[in-house]
C-alpha cells in the first residue's frame, strides 16, 4: 500500500492528488492544508478568472537557477497537457489573448473540478492542520502538525505555496522544514508585484492609469501601467519586478525608465509639437496626449510653466520635452510585501531535484510549485508550473520511483 502526504491543498497538490487518487486502487492519499479552505488562493488568480495556463510557454517566461530544468519541463508539460488535464476533470476551457481560462471565466469553475474529483474518490482533506515537524525514517516520513496530532506517509509531496497573497498571520514556514531535510533554499523573494519610490511626485500622479513601455536596462513591457502614491504597478511593473526586487537586495535603488507615448517616435512628437498653435498652452498640448496629472508632473520636472505659449518653446525645449516623455526616469527604492505579491521567486534549488520533482537528497520527498527556486511572468505561467509539478510528482510515485 502508497500512502501518499501531500503538504498545501493549492494548485500543485490538489494536481498531485487527483493524479494519485485516480491512478491505482492501492494508492491512499492524504491532503494536510494549513489554511481553513482548500485552494483559496486559486479563486483569486486572474481577478477570480483563473488563467490557468497559456497557449505559449516557452522557458524564456521563467526565472529559474536551471533553465534548463525547466525546458524539460514543458516538453513534459505542455499547454495542451494542461488543457487535457482539466478536460479528463469535466472542465472545458477558454482563451483570451493567449490565455486559458475555466469556459465560465470563473475561478470557482478550476476548483470546484479538482475538488469533485476527490470527494469522488473520497480523498481527506485536512484542512486548519499547520505542519510542524518531517521526520524521514526508514518506514517513509513522519508528519506532525501544530495541533499535536501525526501522521505517517510512505511518500510525501510537500506542495506548501509561497507566503505570497496570503494575509496569514503565522509565519510560513516550508523552507525551515526543507532546510531541515537538508535542501538549500534561494532567499524567498516577492515577485510580480508594485515597485515603490520617493520622488517626492507620487502624490501628485497618484490614481493615473496610462498605457507605457517600462524598461529595466535591456528587459521591457509594455501596457497598462498604474501610477499610485508609492510608486508604479500594473502588467509591465509586475514583469519585470522579479529582477528590480533582486537588485534592490544589493542596492539602495533601481532606475527604471518609463515611456508614457510607446506607439509613437520622438521624431513624430516633436513636428507634432513644432506645428501645433503658437499660442496655445504647453499643458494644453500635452494634455491631448496624457493623462492630465501626468503632464503636469512631466511640466514641473522640466521646469516648465503650465500656461508658457507652444511658440515660446525653444526646439531645444521642445526635444528635452519629448525626451523625457520617452525616456522618464524613475527610481525605485523598495517594493511591495509579500502578502501584496502574485507570487515568490527563490525557493529550493532545482539542481537539488528530480525532472520528476523527486528530492535528490531525500527518498520518496517531492517538491512542487512555487517552493521551487522557478517563478514566471503574468499570464497563467505560474499555475501552468504547479499542475505540471503535481502531476509529475504524482505520476512518478504511481510508477513506483519513489
Amino acid at each position: 500500500m502508497i500512502n501518499v502526504g501531500i503538504i498545501g491543498a493549492g494548485a500543485s497538490g490538489l494536481a498531485a492528488a487527483c493524479v494519485l487518487a485516480a491512478g491505482a486502487e492501492d494508492v491512499c492519499v492524504t491532503l494536510i492544508e494549513k489554511k481553513e479552505q482548500a485552494g483559496k488562493k486559486l479563486l483569486l488568480t486572474g481577478n477570480g478568472r483563473c488563467n490557468y495556463s497559456h497557449t505559449v510557454i516557452s522557458p524564456e517566461d521563467y526565472h529559474a537557477s536551471d533553465p534548463a530544468f525547466i525546458s524539460r519541463f514543458l516538453e513534459r508539460f505542455s499547454p495542451e497537457d494542461a488543457r487535457s488535464f482539466f478536460l479528463s476533470l469535466g472542465m472545458l476551457s477558454a482563451e483570451r489573448n493567449g490565455g486559458l481560462y475555466p469556459a465560465s471565466f470563473q475561478a470557482s469553475s478550476v476548483l470546484n473540478v479538482l475538488l469533485d474529483a476527490l470527494k469522488q474518490k473520497e480523498v481527506p482533506i485536512l484542512c486548519n492542520s499547520a505542519v510542524s515537524d518531517i521526520k524521514p525514517d526508514d518506514l517513509g516520513f513522519l508528519v506532525k502538525t501544530e495541533e499535536g496530532k501525526t501522521y505517517r506517509f510512505t511518500h510525501l509531496i510537500l506542495a506548501c505555496g509561497s507566503a505570497s497573497g496570503t494575509k496569514d498571520r503565522r509565519p510560513f514556514n516550508a523552507y525551515s522544514l526543507l532546510e531541515a531535510l537538508g535542501h538549500t533554499v534561494a532567499k524567498p523573494l516577492p515577485s510580480l508585484v508594485k515597485l515603490n519610490g520617493a520622488e517626492g511626485f507620487e502624490k501628485a500622479w497618484s490614481g493615473v492609469r496610462v498605457r507605457a513601455r517600462v524598461s529595466l536596462d535591456e528587459d521591457s513591457d509594455t501596457g497598462e501601467v498604474q501610477l499610485t502614491d508609492q510608486g508604479i504597478s500594473g502588467i509591465p511593473v509586475f514583469q519585470l519586478s522579479h529582477r528590480a526586487v533582486r537588485e534592490l537586495e544589493d542596492h539602495s535603488s533601481v532606475s527604471v525608465e518609463l515611456d508614457f507615448l510607446p506607439e509613437y517616435s520622438a521624431e513624430v512628437l516633436t513636428k507634432l509639437l513644432s506645428a501645433t498653435d503658437k499660442n496655445r498652452a504647453v499643458l494644453s498640448v500635452l494634455r491631448g496626449w496624457l493623462p492630465r496629472k501626468l503632464a503636469e508632473v512631466i511640466l514641473k520636472k522640466k521646469h516648465i510653466y503650465p500656461e508658457t505659449k507652444a511658440g515660446e518653446l525653444t526646439e531645444q525645449v521642445k526635444r528635452d520635452l519629448v525626451g523625457f516623455i520617452k525616456r522618464f526616469p524613475y527610481r525605485v527604492t523598495g517594493h511591495g510585501s509579500f502578502a501584496e505579491s502574485q507570487v515568490t521567486s527563490g525557493g529550493v534549488l532545482l539542481n537539488e531535484i528530480t525532472d520528476d520533482f523527486g528530492s535528490r537528497l531525500c527518498p520518496g520527498l517531492y517538491i512542487t510549485g512555487e517552493l521551487l527556486d522557478a517563478d514566471g511572468k503574468c499570464g497563467g505561467y505560474n499555475l501552468h508550473f504547479a499542475w505540471g509539478s503535481g502531476k509529475l510528482a504524482a505520476e512518478a510515485i504511481l510508477r513506483g520511483k519513489g
